[in-house]
């Protein structure tokens, strides 16, 4: 994919063509829904839920905008085969991303001032002559197994084994040092494994899901054995981003910080943002972790962290999660006080900081 011809259209990018794509965004979200809901459009479902790609639609809404805000070119290009291959692997045509595409054109002109919309649909018009390359991609290419699949715990977790997956777990468990070893070297690696298995279109959605809730199980039950310290240090929110549902990175975070003596709270998987902000009223934390692991989410967490900065400027924030990787300089997204994927990382800022 020419990604340096798409740098050089988003920088062309006006603002007021970027604020029209945010405001009229939601007028567009309705009429391509429309659009996938008429019985001819059932071709692209092929056995799986509408809500599949009306999900998909708000997802692209919110990437999109993100990505002609941030005139960031790298999120686009790592994600849009991203894209073709998770939902291509549940059984979505190729023939639907093209249509799909070529709908949100017709949309933005039908509905967005025409200086604005010419630019607009420029973005749109490399997406489309990306379709054929990110189809390729998708059937020549599959993403390699990074674990064996023949590791006991992924073992256990795939197969729906609760009994043995926590059996396995516990006799490695006896102090905090083995629930991190053990956290960090196979219960996350799985979980990464079971979804690209998924990616690739050979584990169920329900398996992945089901795969995740042993592990969070055995991962509390492993805590409930293990002596945490007193609470010595400031109080923290841990949160994920809202709409993000993916939250294993973000518990652990929250988990490591209790064990490190910190005042820890955790609000989990998409946390409203009225509900952070009250929280952070109520409490007042003296930092704010944001995890965010879908790169359609970004936006989401960006506009959290720009109300935080706004009204409560002294509290530290910081962002981790797998989205970060979709973009070149994430700390320019998100302009947050400190960007990392590793929690260690995390605590020792927040140690320099507050501690």
């Amino acid at each position: 994919m020419d990604s340096q011809k798409l740098n050089t259209l988003l920088a062309t990018v006006t603002d007021n063509a970027i604020n029209a794509y945010c405001q009229f965004g939601e007028e567009m979200l309705v009429e391509i829904n429309r659009w996938i809901s008429k019985p001819e459009q059932s071709r692209f479902l092929n056995g799986n839920s509408l809500d599949l790609l009306i999900n998909n639609h708000r997802n692209h809404l919110g990437f999109i905008s993100q990505v002609i805000e941030s005139r960031d070119g790298t999120a686009l290009v790592k994600a849009l085969p991203w894209v073709y291959q998770a939902y291509h692997s549940q059984g979505v045509p190729f023939l639907y991303f093209k249509e799909e595409l070529e709908k949100w054109q017709q949309l933005i002109l039908k509905t967005i001032p025409p200086i604005e919309a010419a630019q607009l649909v420029q973005i749109y018009d490399w997406m489309l002559r990306a379709h054929d390359e990110c189809c390729s991609l998708i059937k020549g290419n599959r993403e390699e197994e990074f674990i064996a699949m023949d590791n006991p715990f992924l073992h256990y977790i795939i197969t729906g084994d609760h009994r043995n997956a926590y059996s396995y777990a516990f006799n490695k468990v006896t102090t905090w040092e083995d629930f991190e070893r053990f956290f960090n070297n196979e219960a996350q690696p799985a979980l990464y494994q079971i979804g690209l298995l998924w990616q690739n279109g050979d584990v169920s959605v329900s398996t992945e899901h089901l795969a995740t809730a042993i592990t969070n199980r055995v991962l509390t039950g492993l805590l409930m054995h293990l002596d945490l310290p007193e609470i010595t240090k400031p109080k923290i929110l841990v949160t994920c981003a809202a709409s993000e549902q993916h939250q294993i990175g973000s518990w652990m975070v929250a988990t490591a910080l209790e064990a490190n003596e910190w005042d820890t709270t955790y609000l989990g998987a998409d946390a409203p943002k009225d509900a952070i902000l009250d929280y952070i009223t109520n409490e007042s934390p003296k930092a704010v972790i944001i995890s965010v692991t879908m790169p359609y989410n970004i936006k989401r967490a960006r506009e959290l962290l720009q109300e935080i900065d706004a009204l409560y400027p002294n509290i530290k924030t910081i962002v981790g999660g797998q989205a970060l990787s979709f973009f070149h300089e994430p700390q320019e997204v998100l302009k947050a006080d400190f960007i990392t994927s590793d929690y260690k990382e995390a605590i020792q800022k927040l140690n320099t900081w507050l501690a």
